[in-house]
């Protein structure tokens, strides 16, 4: 008796997993478009050099994550704007107000390279202004998302030689008629 017993539960259970199996998502190109989508209008934006990215998280010098809020970095028509969240003014320091809004008219954006990871990585140099502002930023646009991580270099010190940043890239005509 116990032997038809299994024999009938092994059936049932046959029968069952085809159906369980049939419910489980896959992933199809109809999934996936709409990253690519983002990301192509990403790097659309990056080449052009007409973006918004809206900053999602700091990386400070001490090791530490902050998040971000009302921060940005933007550039359109070789004007670049670069405005950090009050959160990262120091008001015992002199520079650190100076260093909260960035702006400059003569700016530079190159593509570096392509990296073996599909990721891209371009060059924003920021040249006019005065030397303290003089600095580059290379932006990796992560493959298949619009996502990127945005790292600064300058030869002068200060608070925003130890920023890191990654955020979210969008094209700068459709962030500012959004009200961005």
């Amino acid at each position: 008796m116990k032997p038809i017993f299994r024999f009938l539960f092994a059936i049932a259970l046959l029968a069952a997993l085809p159906g369980c199996a049939a419910q489980k998502p896959t992933a199809t190109a109809e999934t996936s478009v709409p990253g690519a989508e983002l990301y192509e209008q990403a790097l659309q934006a990056l080449e052009a050099g007409a973006f918004v990215i809206e900053i999602n998280e700091f990386y400070l010098s001490e090791g530490k994550v902050k998040n971000a809020s009302d921060s940005f970095l933007t550039m359109q028509d070789g004007r670049v704007t670069i405005r950090f969240s009050s959160d990262f003014v120091d008001p015992g320091n002199l520079y650190s107000g100076r260093m909260r809004d960035i702006e400059d008219n003569v700016a530079e954006m190159t593509l570096v390279k392509r990296k073996s990871n599909g990721d891209r990585q371009f060059c924003l140099k920021i040249k006019g202004g005065e030397d303290w502002l003089k600095r580059e930023l290379l932006i990796t646009l992560y493959k298949n998302s619009n996502k990127c991580f945005v790292q600064g270099r300058s030869k002068y010190a200060g608070s925003f030689n130890s920023r890191s940043f990654k955020g979210i890239v969008y094209p700068a005509d459709v962030r500012l008629q959004a009200g961005k």
